[in-house]
């Protein structure tokens, strides 16, 4: 049993019930997942929540992305060196999330990317196509080249659509020598 599997038989038994997943220490590259752009993928799945334990608890090397999620928390973690590809944010709000909530958490460098303003990594914190109803307060974010996406081409595209409204919540977070976003 691994993170992975937990996450695919929930989504294919469509459960609801509320699940609490824990971090303790350091955790790199859990086995199973995309190995491509090093993504744990939580999709179609609602009342989760991710925290970290103690304040040493810290994912690194990897991205978690959320797609059709509702009622989610991430919360006190740190995220080093974010994975690689497309979307090498730490963590990526990729199509019709509500309800998130990130906080009290750690930013840190990511992969570097191919393009020049990537060389401290993609970014923290990504939400697009759809997302809605996002707080994010309380983070640290070090040093970092770009910090945060607030939608994405869709939403461009889609100006005149009410879904293309984000409701989204900044506060008490720290840009701590950011460059960008």
């Amino acid at each position: 049993v691994g993170i992975v599997e937990i996450l695919a038989i929930r989504e294919a038994k469509k459960i609801t019930t509320t699940l609490n997943i824990r971090v303790i220490g350091c955790v790199t590259d859990p086995e199973k997942i995309d190995n491509t752009n090093h993504t744990v993928r939580f999709i179609n799945t609602q009342n989760v929540t991710l925290e970290g334990v103690g304040d040493d608890a810290v994912i690194h090397g990897w991205i978690i992305t959320l797609k059709r999620t509702q009622n989610f928390e991430i919360r006190n973690l740190a995220f080093m060196y974010g994975g690689e590809g497309a979307d090498a944010s730490a963590i990526v709000l990729d199509t019709d999330n509500k309800n998130v909530w990130m906080h009290n958490c750690d930013f840190f460098y990511g992969a570097p990317g191919k393009d020049a303003d990537q060389v401290k990594g993609d970014g923290a914190i990504d939400f697009k196509s759809k997302s809605d109803y996002i707080s994010i307060s309380y983070n640290h974010y070090w040093d970092m080249g770009k910090t945060c996406v607030s939608g994405g081409p869709w939403e461009v595209s889609n100006v005149d659509d009410e879904r293309a409204k984000v409701n989204a919540t900044y506060h008490h977070n720290w840009f701590d020598h950011s460059d960008s976003r």
